[in-house]
């Protein structure tokens, strides 16, 4: 149903390749994933290596995704066998490896503040008072410390928050389309292939008319999500049809509920807790990634975990789901016992996309294990509202496409 426009070769940037360990770093050119890999073998003598960021621990497979991030990302080059940590986790132990000498300094600390009470106590005080005034800062000529690094063509703190946030989903919807185009069903079943390219085309389509969930870290955004306590009251296709699909989907009380800030004004975010449970049960997962350059750091070590999860659950039922509806004619619904005629892409984008499903935590409530919830995409039939849901959305972006020729 819909296609995709290859992206216009990008030129040659510069970024930085460390091994495993961090003891070896270099900076390279490149103008491909391909390319990286292939520099990177050669530089750490690792055959088939592959390429994570050093940040959050992603595999970075697919070009699309390589081609979206900024020049100067470091990358971890890693062997088949080896255990890539992120850098904030090698920090961790590496603290936690010297336990014993910082408690050890911890008496002379205590000491310290003791006999240096009411100095410290002032001091804390003008540091608290200068946070506050400099998190309301927002322009980069209020703040230009907070900016060091960003690129120039953002003029506010809430512009690099929302491409941060679109950043990440664009490389849930990079992993998606690579999972799906690297799977078996996909290489060898023409009937499944197409379904399937339809399927990416609508999640596309969708995610620009979300505008990539921007509004997810932006502190500005009006709608908030229903966790947040406030303290007071792509991809190839014209920019001009992009324009087009947002306007649409703006008047779609659908996706306005989707479309959610998950910190308050202030730019305060509140972790939400293990996958498996409904909050999240320390007190100090807390940050305001608005407020300094340090806090906007780490921040990119907080994650937004799928409860559901992405490459165990949602990705295979999405084509197992594709692969049964290819093969069988008579797959019946299992809600109406009714023939089958499509398959639930919204469930499907609900899962991978949106906070129906994500969960913005700290490191620490980030359990790499597995989980236990499981897909609830499925076939639909005629009379079930999500199909018609589905078909009025797609039909409203034809008929506003039409009529913009």
């Amino acid at each position: 149903m819909f296609g995709f426009l290859k992206r216009n070769q990008s030129s040659a940037k510069g970024y930085k390749i460390s091994n495993v360990g961090r003891t070896k770093k270099y900076g390279i050119v490149v103008s491909s994933l391909r390319d990286l890999l292939k520099k990177a073998s050669a530089k750490f003598q690792i055959e088939d290596c592959k390429c994570f960021l050093a940040q959050d621990g992603t595999l970075v497979e697919d070009e699309e995704y390589f081609k979206s991030l900024p020049a100067q990302t470091l990358f971890v080059i890693a062997g088949k066998h080896d255990n890539v940590k992120t850098d904030f986790e090698l920090l961790f132990e590496a603290i936690r490896s010297r336990n014993s000498a910082l408690l050890g300094a911890g008496e002379i600390v205590r000491k310290f503040i003791s006999e240096n009470k009411e100095s410290l106590l002032e001091s804390l005080k003008q540091l608290e008072e200068k946070e506050c005034k400099e998190t309301e800062l927002s322009l980069r000529q209020e703040h230009k410390e907070w900016f060091s690094g960003q690129d120039s063509r953002f003029s506010s703190k809430e512009e690099v928050m929302a491409k941060r946030a679109q950043d990440r989903v664009r490389g849930y919807f990079y992993k998606t389309k690579d999972e799906i185009t690297k799977s078996k069903i996909y290489r060898e079943n023409i009937t499944a292939r197409m379904k399937l390219n339809e399927i990416l085309g609508v999640f596309q389509y969708f995610l620009i008319g979300c505008d990539h969930f921007s509004c997810l870290f932006d502190r500005k955004y009006p709608r908030k999500h229903e966790i947040v306590e406030e303290d007071a009251p792509d991809g190839g296709i014209p920019k001009k049809r992009m324009r087009m699909i947002k306007e649409l989907f703006e008047e779609e009380e659908f996706f306005k509920d989707l479309c959610v800030s998950l910190c308050n004004s202030h730019g305060d975010f509140r972790c939400q807790g293990l996958w498996s449970e409904t909050t999240c049960k320390y007190s100090n997962h807390l940050i305001n990634p608005y407020s300094s350059r340090e806090n906007f750091i780490l921040f990119q070590v907080w994650n937004l975990d799928h409860q559901i999860e992405l490459s165990r659950s949602v990705i295979p039922s999405l084509l197992k789901t594709v692969e049964q509806m290819s093969e069988e004619n008579n797959l019946q619904c299992q809600v109406h016992r009714c023939r089958a005629t499509n398959i639930d892409i919204i469930a499907y984008f609900l899962e991978l996309f949106t906070t129906d499903n994500l969960k913005l935590v700290h490191i620490v409530c980030h359990d790499k294990g597995l989980h236990s919830l499981r897909s609830k995409g499925r076939i639909l039939c005629a009379k079930c509202h999500e199909l018609a849901t589905l078909d009025a959305i797609m039909d409203k972006i034809q008929e506003t496409s039409d009529e913009k020729r």
